[in-house]
């Protein structure tokens, strides 16, 4: 976690990011984990952190379950959904923690 929370909206602008909108329509993918301490349901937000290794996540510390905040990792690609979750061992391991 590099950062607690991410930049407010006038931080971004000033740095030239954008919105992107994604229609109602569009696939996104996933790589859920079935096995694990923490399972979450595949259609669920996950509730509790933050998480070490997330990018960014928007649970306050002490990690904990923060709900309503939940958070997701989707990719509108699978290379990018596995190069995320595999990125620390750069290995795709189909055996722990069941990823589906």
């Amino acid at each position: 976690m590099a950062d607690q929370y991410p930049p407010d909206t006038a931080a971004l602008r000033a740095q030239g990011r954008e919105t992107k909108i994604i229609p109602a329509s569009t696939v996104l993918w996933r790589v859920h984990i079935t096995a694990s301490a923490r399972v979450v349901p595949w259609n669920r937000l996950r509730t509790w952190g933050p998480v070490p290794g997330s990018r960014w996540d928007p649970h306050p510390l002490p990690p904990g379950n923060a709900a309503p905040l939940g958070a997701a990792y989707l990719g509108e690609d699978v290379l990018t959904c596995l190069a995320e979750v595999f990125q620390l061992t750069r290995f795709v391991d189909v055996d722990r923690d069941a990823p589906m």
